[in-house]
C-alpha cells in the first residue's frame, strides 16, 4: 500500500512483520482462545460482580428495559441520569428483554458469559491489529499482555464498560486501518458506538480529526469534525435539558443533587471538587487544578509500566515476603525502577508507531492521557489505563521487536521484565484473590457465585448478608442510606440512598431527618467509607433516634432503624 492510500485508510495500515518472526497466525488464535478459557473457566458460575458503577449501569439498563427512561429507579424520585452514556445500560436492558426479567442473579449470570465472550473478542480483536502493524508473534505477546493484565481481569469480572470500550477502541482502528473500503466506512460507527459507551471516546474522536489535522486532509477533517461534535453536543445536550429542567432544580430530597453525588451528577460537577469524597475540602482553583495535573502526569509513568506488566503490589509482593522472612524492613522503592524502564520503553513504542505513520494511535494514547491526568482519583490510575493496554502493550512489543533486532539479550531482558510479573499475578490472582459470594435471594436458598474479593473480601459477605436481612426485615416502602445503594434496591426492592456526605453531624442529621431515611447501613468497607465517616458519627450522637436492629457477628457492620414516634 503507498503512502497515499495509508494515510487515506486512517494511518493504521499495514506495516512489514519484523523479519525473523515466523507467521502462524491459527495457532496464535488458538493460543488466544486458550488462554481466554484457562482464566475464565473458573468463574463462569454465578452472576456478574454488581458492585460499585455495574450496580448503576444495571439500575439504568431495568429503567430502559421496562420503559421507563434513562432513570435511577432506586433513588426517590427516580430521577434521570446523566453521568453514563447510555449504550452499556441498552446492552443490559438486551439481556433482560431477551431473558424476560430484571432478577439481578437471572440476568446476571448471562451477563457474566457474554463478558466471557467479550474478553475472547477484545484478545482476538488486539492481535489482528497488532499483527497488521507488527506481524504475528510480536502481536501475540502484545494481544497477550492487554487479555491477561490483572485490571483487564478483574474489571472483566465487574459490571463495567473498560473492557468493551477498550474492544470498540480496537476495533475502530482495525476499521479504520482495513484496505477494505466497507470496514473502513464501520470506522465512523465504531468510534460513536466507543463515544456513548464511555464519554473519554471524546479522545478517540478528537485524535481521529487532529489525524486529518496532521495530514492536511481538509475534507476528512471537516467529517470528523462534525461526527465529534454531533456526539458531544447530542450527549451534552442531553445532560443540558435535564439539569434545566424541573425534577433537576426540585430534586426529591435536599441533597439529591448534590456534588458529591457522584452518581447523580455530571462528571464536570464532581471533580470540580478537590476531593469528590471528602467535599468539606472545597471547590478546585487553577493552582490546585494544575498540581493535579503535575502529579497524575508523574504516576503515569509509573502507570505506563504497570499496564503493560501488572500492579505495583504485586512487584512488592515478593519484597514483601522478604521482609517478613527476614524480620526486617526491606525498602519497596526499588520496585519503581522497572516499572519506570517499562514505561520509557512504551514511550518509545509510541514513538516508533508515529514514525511509521500510526499517527491517529499515537494521538489517542495521548489525548486518552491528558484526560486521565484531570482526574481527582490517582488511585484509580490503573483502572483508567487499562482500556489503553491494547495500545500500550502494542507500543512496547514494537520496542521489543526492535531490540530483538539489534541485541537477543536486551530483548530477553525486556521480556523477562513483562512476562514474569504477569504470570506472578496471574497465578495470585486466581487462587488468592479469586472467591465465592453467598448472594441473598430470599426466601429460598442462598445463590454462590464466583467473585474477586481484595482487601475488603469479609466486609463484603457482611454487606450481602446484610442485604438479605433488609430484604426480609424491612417495609417495602422504607428507604435506605447505605454507601451501596444500588445494590440494596437490587436485592431489596426498597429506595436506596447515598448518606450525606456532611461533617457536620447536625447537618448530616437534619438532611437524613429531611428524606426522610429509615434505614442506615453503617458498613466495613475500606475503599468506598463514606459511612463510617459521615453516618455512623449521625448514630453515634444520637442514639435515642437511631437504633442498631442489626450487627456483623464480631465485625464492624451494623444496620440502624429510626425511631419513630
Amino acid at each position: 500500500m503507498d503512502p497515499s492510500k495509508r494515510a487515506e485508510a486512517g494511518g493504521a495500515a499495514s506495516a512489514t512483520p519484523v523479519r525473523g518472526w515466523s507467521e502462524r497466525p491459527l495457532t496464535h488464535v488458538l493460543v488466544l482462545v486458550l488462554a481466554t478459557c484457562v482464566h475464565w473457566l473458573p468463574r463462569l458460575s454465578g452472576p456478574i460482580d454488581l458492585r460499585y458503577d455495574g450496580g448503576v449501569y444495571y439500575v439504568l439498563g431495568t429503567s430502559l428495559a421496562q420503559g421507563r427512561g434513562y432513570r435511577l429507579l432506586n433513588e426517590p424520585g427516580e430521577i434521570q441520569a446523566i453521568q453514563y452514556p447510555p449504550v452499556w445500560p441498552l446492552w443490559i436492558a438486551l439481556h433482560q428483554r431477551v431473558l424476560g426479567t430484571h432478577d439481578p442473579l437471572v440476568v446476571g449470570q448471562v451477563l457474566r458469559w457474554s463478558s466471557a465472550l467479550i474478553a475472547l473478542a477484545y484478545a482476538l480483536a488486539a492481535y489482528a491489529l497488532a499483527r497488521r502493524i507488527l506481524g504475528a508473534w510480536p502481536g501475540l505477546l502484545a494481544s497477550l499482555l492487554a487479555a491477561l493484565y490483572f485490571h483487564t481481569l478483574f474489571l472483566e469480572d465487574l459490571c463495567f464498560t473498560e473492557v468493551p470500550f477498550a474492544l470498540l477502541t480496537v476495533l475502530f482502528f482495525v476499521a479504520a486501518g482495513s484496505p477494505r473500503r466497507g470496514f473502513r466506512a464501520a470506522a465512523p460507527l465504531v468510534a460513536a458506538a466507543a463515544f456513548f459507551m464511555r464519554t473519554a471516546g471524546l479522545a478517540l474522536l478528537a485524535a481521529w480529526a487532529l489525524e486529518a489535522l496532521w495530514q492536511r486532509r481538509w475534507k476528512a477533517l471537516a467529517g470528523r469534525t462534525l461526527l465529534a461534535s454531533t456526539c458531544l453536543f447530542a450527549w451534552q445536550g442531553y445532560v443540558a435539558n435535564v439539569r434545566d429542567g424541573p425534577e433537576y432544580q426540585r430534586p426529591a430530597y435536599a441533597y439529591q443533587r448534590a456534588p458529591y453525588q457522584y452518581y447523580n451528577v455530571s462528571y464536570a460537577e464532581n471533580i470540580a471538587l478537590l476531593d469528590p469524597f471528602v467535599p468539606e475540602k472545597g471547590g478546585i482553583s487553577a493552582g490546585v487544578l494544575a498540581g493535579r495535573i503535575g502529579g497524575n502526569l508523574g504516576r503515569l509513568l509509573i502507570g505506563l509500566g504497570e499496564s503493560v506488566s501488572t500492579t505495583r503490589g504485586f512487584w512488592e509482593w515478593p519484597l514483601k515476603s522478604l521482609s517478613r522472612k527476614l524480620g526486617r524492613w526491606v525498602p519497596l522503592r526499588p520496585v519503581l525502577a522497572p516499572l519506570a524502564a517499562l514505561g520509557l520503553a512504551v514511550v518509545a513504542g509510541l514513538v516508533l508507531l508515529a514514525r511509521a505513520g500510526h499517527v491517529a494511535l499515537v494521538l489517542y494514547v495521548t489525548c486518552s492521557l491528558g484526560l486521565i491526568a484531570l482526574l481527582p482519583w490517582p488511585g484509580q490510575i490503573p483502572r483508567y489505563l487499562m482500556p489503553l493496554t491494547p495500545f500500550l502493550a502494542l507500543a512496547l512489543a514494537g520496542t521489543f521487536a526492535a531490540l530483538v533486532l539489534r541485541s537477543r539479550w536486551s530483548g530477553g531482558l525486556l521480556c523477562v521484565l513483562v512476562l514474569v510479573p504477569q504470570a506472578f499475578a496471574l497465578r495470585q490472582t486466581l487462587t488468592l484473590y479469586h472467591n465465592t459470594l453467598r448472594y441473598p435471594r430470599p426466601p429460598g436458598p442462598d445463590l454462590e457465585g464466583s467473585i474477586f474479593f481484595f482487601e475488603d473480601g469479609e466486609e463484603w459477605r457482611a454487606f450481602y448478608a446484610a442485604l438479605g436481612w433488609l430484604a426480609q426485615n424491612t417495609d417495602a416502602r422504607a428507604v435506605i442510606a447505605s454507601s451501596s445503594p444500588h445494590l440494596v434496591w437490587l436485592h431489596t426492592g426498597r429506595k436506596a440512598i447515598m448518606p450525606p456526605f456532611e461533617a457536620d453531624v447536625e447537618e448530616a442529621r437534619r438532611l437524613l431527618d429531611a428524606v426522610p431515611v429509615d434505614f442506615v447501613v453503617v458498613d466495613g468497607l475500606r475503599f468506598v467509607d463514606v459511612s463510617q465517616r459521615y453516618a455512623s458519627p449521625v448514630m453515634a450522637a444520637h442514639p435515642e433516634e437511631w437504633e442498631a436492629v442489626y450487627r456483623q457477628p464480631d465485625g464492624p457492620l451494623a444496620i440502624y432503624r429510626r425511631h419513630r414516634p
